[in-house]
């Protein structure tokens, strides 16, 4: 039965709906304990930095930063879930946005994923074959029995 599970993530939309979770934990948690609007603003970008950086994906990342956005001003810079479009609203969705797409850049690669490895391994010579079955290594052909 296969896990769902792609090159050792989970699907896109299981991280949507982690990066919500998280959002929506961390506005209540920095709603308590962090005074000032402007400080909320700057963790709230940072939750959504570190998500996508965990995640590695664009779909999680953008989504995180838009609905950080959305509950960032409706309930720390606002109040009651008041959604504005001010020039201020749109820089800090700009913000998180590049939250989101650079926190994904930032985050380094697994080892095993095509981004990790090296496509130039050091010490070691490139092999190819041929249809005929012949090895060719650095330009010396053999046949292959």
């Amino acid at each position: 039965m296969a896990s769902g599970l792609r090159d050792g993530r989970p699907p896109a939309g299981l991280l949507v709906a982690g990066g919500f979770a998280v959002t929506v934990l961390k506005c209540a948690v920095v709603a308590a304990a962090v005074p000032g609007t402007r400080a909320r603003v700057w963790v709230m970008a940072a939750v959504v930095t570190a998500f996508a950086a965990r995640a590695r994906s664009l779909p999680a990342g953008l989504a995180t930063a838009v609905t950080a956005w959305c509950f960032t001003t409706g309930f720390l810079v606002n109040t009651l879930g008041t959604l504005t479009f001010g020039r201020s609203d749109l820089v800090r969705l700009g913000v998180f946005a590049v939250g989101g797409l650079g926190g994904r850049r930032a985050a380094p690669a697994p080892a095993g994923s095509p981004a990790g490895r090296s496509r130039f391994r050091s010490g070691s010579r490139s092999r190819s074959r041929s249809r005929s079955g012949r090895t060719s290594r650095s330009g010396t052909s053999t046949t292959v029995r």
